[in-house]
This record gives C-alpha cells, sequence and structure tokens, in this order.
C-alpha cells in the first residue's frame, strides 16, 4: 500500500489554527482523519485522540454501541489530561486561562468528527461519523463516498464525538468495508473535500477524473498547498481546515509511507506573524458563538453592561458638577460686572463733586 497524507489549514491563518488532525499507523496498517469543531473548546486535542486511538487500538470499534461507549469514557480522561497539562504551559506563558477555566467547570467540551480505515491485505473495514469521509474511487472515478449522516445535507453541525463522557454527541457512528484493487484507491478526507466531491457528484460528474488525477500527482507539501489553492478558487472548495489521505494499491501488503505531512514540523516552520497575539486559551477563537460558548459571553455582557453604567453615572456627575461650576463662573462674571459699573460710577461722582 502506498500511503500520502497532506494537511493544511484555512487561508489567511496558520498551522496553529488548525483543528484537523490524521494518524496513519504502518505496524497496524491503519489510517484515521478527525476534524476538530470549531464550535467547542480544546478541540485539536480531541481530534489528535480520536485518530491516535483509532489506528493504533484495532480492539476499537466505535459502530460498536457498549465498546465505543467505554472507550469513550477511556479518551475523555486522557483528554482532560491534556487540556490541564496545556492550561498550565498557558500560564506559564503569562497567558489568561480562567474563561477556559470557567467552561471546563461548566461541563463544556470538545466535539470531533471521525474516519478511519484498518487493511488486512487488500480488505479493509472502517468507520465513519460525521462529514469526514472515506471515499471510493475506482477507474478515476468517485464509486462511494462513506458518511454517517445524508451527504445530502453536510452542514456547519455534522455528527461527532463529544469528549464529554456525559454527552451523546451527535450521531451514530456507522461501519464500513471494501476490497482495494490495483485500479482504484482510498481517500480519506475532511469535510471541504467531502463537500466539493459530493457536489460534482451530484452536479458535473465529469470533472471528477480531472480531479483525481490532480491528486493522483500530489508528490510534495508545495504541491499540495497549490492544489488546495486552485480548488478554493476555481471549483469553490470552502475555506476550511483540509485533509487528504491517500491510499493506493501497489502490489504490497505493506504501508509504504511516501510523503506524509507533520503538522508539527509544519508549525514550528511557519514564521510568527507579528500581527497577531494568541491570548485565547483555545488557541484559536471560534468563526461564531457557540450554544456552549454562551453563558460566559453571557456573563461577559452582563458585566460589560454593568461596568457601561456606571461610566454613564459617573460621567452623569461629572456633566452635572460641570454645570454648576459654569453657573457659579457666571455668577462670578456677573458680579464682577456689576462691581466694575459701580466703580465707574463711584469715579464719575467724585470727578463732578471736585469740579
Amino acid at each position: 500500500m502506498k500511503i500520502r497524507a497532506f494537511i493544511t489549514h484555512k487561508k489567511a491563518e496558520h498551522f496553529a489554527d488548525c483543528q484537523d488532525r490524521f494518524s496513519i499507523n504502518t505496524d497496524t496498517k491503519s489510517a484515521a482523519v478527525s476534524d476538530g469543531m470549531s464550535q467547542s473548546i480544546f478541540q485539536k486535542i480531541w481530534a489528535e485522540i480520536l485518530a491516535d486511538t483509532y489506528t493504533k487500538d484495532t480492539c476499537w470499534h466505535p459502530s460498536e454501541d457498549i465498546e465505543n461507549k467505554k472507550v469513550r469514557e477511556e479518551l475523555s480522561v486522557i483528554w482532560r489530561e491534556r487540556v490541564d497539562n496545556r492550561l498550565r504551559e498557558l500560564q506559564e506563558e503569562g497567558k489568561l486561562t480562567y474563561l477556559a477555566e470557567g467552561m471546563l467547570a461548566q461541563g463544556k467540551s470538545a466535539g470531533a468528527t471521525l474516519a478511519g480505515v484498518r487493511f488486512n491485505g487488500q480488505s479493509w473495514n472502517g468507520d465513519v461519523l460525521g462529514d469526514t469521509c472515506v471515499v471510493e474511487v475506482e477507474k478515476g472515478n468517485i464509486v462511494h463516498i462513506h458518511t454517517s449522516q445524508d451527504n445530502n445535507a453536510f452542514d456547519n453541525y455534522p455528527d461527532y464525538y463529544d469528549s464529554n463522557p456525559h454527552k451523546e454527541g451527535k450521531g451514530k457512528p456507522k461501519a464500513i468495508c471494501g476490497q482495494l484493487q490495483s485500479d482504484s484507491l482510498l481517500l480519506i478526507v475532511s469535510d471541504p473535500f467531502s463537500d466539493l466531491f459530493c457536489e460534482l457528484q451530484k452536479q458535473d460528474k465529469g470533472k471528477v477524473p480531472t480531479l483525481i488525477e490532480q491528486v493522483l500527482a500530489l508528490k510534495t507539501h508545495n504541491d499540495y498547498e497549490k492544489l488546495i489553492s486552485d480548488w478554493r478558487t476555481n471549483y469553490g472548495m470552502h475555506n476550511d481546515d483540509s485533509t487528504l489521505a491517500i491510499i493506493e494499491y501497489d502490489g504490497s501488503d505493506e504501508f509504504s509511507m511516501e510523503v506524509v505531512d507533520d503538522i508539527r514540523n509544519l508549525e514550528s516552520a511557519e514564521e510568527p506573524c507579528p500581527l497577531i497575539t494568541r491570548n485565547s486559551p483555545f488557541e484559536k477563537e471560534p468563526a461564531s458563538p457557540s450554544i456552549q460558548e454562551m453563558p460566559a459571553i453571557e456573563n461577559e455582557t452582563t458585566q460589560l453592561k454593568r461596568e457601561n453604567a456606571a461610566l454613564k453615572e459617573e460621567n452623569k456627575a461629572l456633566t452635572q458638577k460641570n454645570k454648576e461650576l459654569e453657573k457659579k463662573v457666571d455668577e462670578l462674571n456677573r458680579k464682577g460686572g456689576l462691581l466694575n459699573r459701580v466703580g465707574k460710577y463711584v469715579g464719575c461722582s467724585r470727578r463732578k463733586k471736585k469740579k
């Protein structure tokens, strides 16, 4: 099996902001992609845990309810430990973490999708949850897009795993399986690819072979960056974190890692932008407020309203005091003018008497 895997971030953002994660394990012959939801907190930690666990622990079958619940409870503990470690790191860097700590105390959590496959020879089985999908390609054409949800209704609220074991998350993981032939390949993709491929399958299938040909031509990370930029411009691929894992059969059952991105290396190599300071405990602010964020936002809004009301009262008092001072000045000016007129009158009278 020939393996290539690539990852990049939204346009105008950085690798430090990227919430996607993928994992390739040559020992277990497994691959997985997970997409952290922007409407949750510490989501990329949760995405990394899900992807890594799927490729490491082959006994975990997400579509099996009892086992899935047990594993998710164990993973939730790991997530919280890593979050606590991250909070300590942020505090050591002098960053404020009270908002994150408050949300965690309220039971706020992370959400992430998952898609993964495991190979036994040319046969594979897998699991999908949400709009991170496994795409089957034969002879340059897409023959199946595996997702746990209706691919006609991809939106901003996909099926997902919740890092809080007391929450259900959304949707049910779906088990999938197949066999990889010499003229076929598997793509494991995050939602920008899923959405684009689904739309083309419905509206313009003739363009699909060209896109698959471009995918197969990828040799380097720079090639991938160019492809993403071109697809966003020419095919309307939406601007989001984008991950792509390509699995081709090359006559061998072993995983051969051709080109595999390392997001930590990409992040380290990236030049920091001097105009951006990441003081957020979440490292990346959600694109829009979520239901989970609303209590903290409402509390902060209430506090700001109180401060604003106090400032208005203070300004009102100062305005009143200023008016009183202006009145006193006017009174003094009036008295000064009266005294001046009296002085002139007295002086005039004295001159007349002398005459």
